[in-house]
């Protein structure tokens, strides 16, 4: 009798994780988070990028757990806002950063793009034509992003990624399977009904420039960086 009920009840847990896979869900936690969202920018163990980013590691000294959950809901200065974070993984983060606690979180795999993109690509590129301009956009601004998975394969992605061609850093070091969830998100955001993928666009004569702090600078060759809006 307690057998029969034991198998009922793991045949019922076992349901529920694959109904959960189905629609998309996977476990996560904090730090995870953490890296999708923040390191790009906060440095892999939250010491920062000096002198452009600031360390977080005695960040409780200055801003409480409700603080720092807001500025990364609304983002500032060069931080974009992490909107499409929910409530929960909001405060993984914030347990991760603050506390070092590393608390698990149920997150949308199909969302893990769109982290990646918000924590590594936003400071400098819109998503899609129409979004808010990015804070760190020097000189032409880079074209949005949706427009730019339309101009290359997979692979040919993955090249630009790891080059970074002008002022965009490379990104070589991240995981190929980051990048790929990265180019699979992008390829779903809709297009403006003015581009013309066939058109091409402009840009700069990728040089290769020396690589600083784990990732390659990007250099401006003889034509101009970017491609608008």
């Amino acid at each position: 009798m307690f057998r029969g009920a034991y198998y009922i009840i793991l045949l019922s847990l076992l349901v529920a994780v694959f109904a959960a896979n189905e629609e998309g869900e996977t476990p996560g936690n904090g730090r995870e988070l953490y890296r999708l969202n923040c390191s790009a920018c906060h440095g892999p163990d939250k010491k920062g990028i000096a002198p452009l980013f600031p360390s977080l590691e005695n960040i409780g000294e200055r801003m409480n757990r409700r603080q720092v959950a807001y500025q990364i809901r609304t983002g500032k200065n060069a931080m974009p806002p992490m909107s499409h974070l929910t409530d929960a993984e909001v405060q993984a983060i914030v347990a991760w950063v603050l506390d070092n606690k590393n608390v698990s979180v149920t997150v949308d795999k199909k969302e893990r793009g769109a982290m990646l993109v918000s924590g590594n690509c936003m400071r400098c590129h819109r998503v899609k034509s129409g979004d808010p301009a990015p804070p760190e956009a020097r000189m032409m601004e880079p074209p949005p992003l949706s427009r730019t998975v339309r101009w290359h394969d997979l692979a040919g992605f993955k090249s630009v990624l790891d080059s970074g061609p002008c002022y965009m850093p490379s990104f070589e070091d991240m995981t190929d399977s980051d990048k790929e969830e990265i180019y699979r998100y992008l390829s779903t955001v809709p297009v403006d009904s003015a581009f013309n993928a066939a058109a091409g666009h402009r840009g700069c004569r990728m040089q290769r420039g020396e690589k600083k702090g784990g990732r390659r600078r990007g250099m401006c060759g003889g034509g101009m960086c970017g491609g608008g809006r």
